[in-house]
């Protein structure tokens, strides 16, 4: 127990040591254009009797400064680690990059070693280096390169193991015209049978194109090719290749109605095997007519590929729909919208979709509103029999009594079956708010809800809210809340414990313009055996903003 508590004092005071080193440090060179911040977190979370304490530690210092013209150089150092308090657990994450950038080229270069220390002390190390380059000077065609190596250090639990992804892309515009082509390929190392694999390698291609037919209206085209190819290197090769097309136009034709069509076909091919080719269709052409700005009536057809364990087929489809919104009278304002649509192939026998909306939003009095929202459809699909028809909706209140408070009440509705009373499938929500607020700095809201889920509505949860905030000044500020949760369970604001019930308090103060504090305490389910609790305390100092 002595030792653990030096152990805690000896990772306190180095802590302080390095976090004033660093502070310091960047004082001195703030003139030199170099900022960022230093932070350290002392955490402790208790769950069942048992205790685990973490220091929790963050330093990045970010530089930049101009060389010569449009030339600069950016460069970043950050370094994270979270270590457990008389446990071997150890976390260490330092990154570091650096970037050269020019209008006409740039490159960056990055690296990070890790290293991982479990509860049983074995110690796991991995680095990554991603290096980032790109050309792109004006009249020439624009490139951008990028190599990440991953290598991960030998140890009593893994072998040697490393990894190289490299990636290529080659684009130029012509005009309208814009082409394109990537290489890109994976490559993974193992030092135990002594080889090299090539996992994956892959190439794309792409043409992009706008075709005008007339002044008003153009055909935006586009290609895309894939070949992708896997393990070719062992014996249990995999090649996909895949084509893509697109086109897209439309136009206004008046200032009341104008149309729109887009269409698109994916190809996949697998080549190693038997598995069939998946072709996918995917379009429409449609009319849009606005007789009032408020109203819409619209038209439209087209295809969509439905594939399912038997087979894939193309279907068809035409709708018809129409919506409206605006003002019905005085303090009155209401949307309504209403779809019918037939599907069908040549294998299948055609079905009507159909879905109707409504809603309105009532301005009671001043300070008072209702809203009301319903939906119905209806699929005469014989393939969805337990969902043909769903039904759902929603009604709330919003009142302000008081200029200090504010209330509000949401209620909501789901039904699915094969009618509207014939109902396999339910849900209900509700909600209730207040808010009070007598004064700038200090507010107080209380939420309750209730929720009875799906597939019956039998399973039922509800939680209620209570909040208190007091912000004084920008540089203090107070929160506490309180949360309890029936069939359900909530979590405290650091998502490391749950219970049915989460008493909290953070407090916020600026100590001064670049020093700030932060603590937050947490008890969950207190008074019975299950009780758990966590402490924050963090200090971070900012330099040269």
């Amino acid at each position: 127990m002595r030792a653990e508590g030096r152990t805690c004092r000896g990772c306190m005071a180095a802590g302080a040591l390095v976090f004033g080193m660093a502070v310091g440090a960047a004082q001195r060179a703030t003139a030199q254009g170099l900022s960022g911040y230093a932070q350290i977190q002392y955490q402790e979370v208790t769950s069942r009797g048992i205790g685990q304490r973490f220091w929790i530690q963050t330093y990045q210092a970010d530089h930049g400064m101009n060389l010569w013209g449009d030339l600069r150089l950016r460069s970043q150092l950050e370094i994270n680690r979270s270590s457990a308090i008389g446990r071997p657990e150890d976390l260490q994450i330092p990154r570091g990059s650096i970037r050269l950038l020019h209008p006409n080229f740039g490159i960056t270069l990055q690296r990070q070693p890790n290293k991982t220390t479990d509860a049983f002390g074995i110690v796991t190390r991995q680095q990554e280096t991603n290096l980032n380059a790109y050309v792109a000077r004006e009249g020439l065609p624009r490139l951008d390169v990028s190599w990440v190596r991953r290598h991960r250090d030998p140890n009593r639990s893994y072998s040697e193991q490393a990894g190289t992804t490299r990636s290529a892309r080659l684009s130029e515009e012509l005009g309208p015209l814009n082409l394109r082509f990537g290489y890109g390929d994976l490559t993974e190392e193992t030092f135990v049978g002594g080889y090299t694999n090539r996992s994956q390698r892959n190439y794309d291609a792409g043409a992009s194109m706008r075709v005008p037919l007339s002044h008003a209206v153009a055909v935006n085209l586009q290609y895309d090719f894939v070949d992708n190819r896997r393990g070719e290197e062992r014996g249990r090769s995999e090649r996909t290749r895949a084509h893509g097309f697109q086109a897209t136009s439309g136009s206004r034709i008046s200032t009341r109605t104008d149309w729109a069509f887009n269409y698109s076909y994916r190809r996949a091919d697998v080549l190693t095997g038997t598995t069939a080719p998946q072709n996918d269709h995917q379009g429409f052409l449609s009319l849009s007519y606005h007789p009032t700005p408020r109203t819409r009536l619209l038209a439209s057809s087209g295809v969509r590929t439905e594939r399912t364990a038997e087979k894939e087929r193309v279907l068809g489809y035409f709708s018809l729909s129409t919506s409206a919104e605006g003002q019905v009278r005085p303090g009155w304002r209401g949307t309504a919208d209403m779809a019918h649509a037939v599907n069908g192939s040549a294998d299948r026998k055609a079905f009507w979709v159909s879905s109707y909306r409504a809603g309105s939003r009532f301005q009671l009095a001043r300070g008072l509103e209702f809203l009301a929202d319903a939906l119905a459809s209806v699929n005469r699909d014989s393939a969805a029999v337990a969902s043909r028809t769903v039904a759902q909706g929603s009604v709330g209140i919003k009142a302000m009594p008081v200029r200090a408070v504010a209330l509000t009440y949401s209620w909501s509705f789901y039904n699915s079956g094969t009618s509207l009373i014939s109902v396999s499938a339910r849900s209900r929500t509700s909600s209730f708010d207040v808010r009070w607020q007598p004064s700038p700095a200090f507010s107080v809201g209380w939420t309750t809800s209730a929720a009875q889920s799906l597939p019956d509505g039998k399973q039922r949860t509800s939680s209620d809210q209570l909040n208190l905030d007091w912000k004084p000044s920008g540089r203090f500020q107070a929160n506490a809340h309180l949360a309890r949760a029936r069939g359900s369970s909530v979590s405290e604001k650091t998502g490391s414990l749950y219970g049915n019930e989460v008493r909290g308090l953070r407090i916020l103060a600026g100590l001064t313009q670049n020093l700030r504090a932060v603590a937050t305490y947490s008890v969950t389910d207190p008074g019975t055996t299950a009780k758990g609790s966590a402490l924050n305390l963090t200090l971070t100092r900012n330099f040269g903003r």
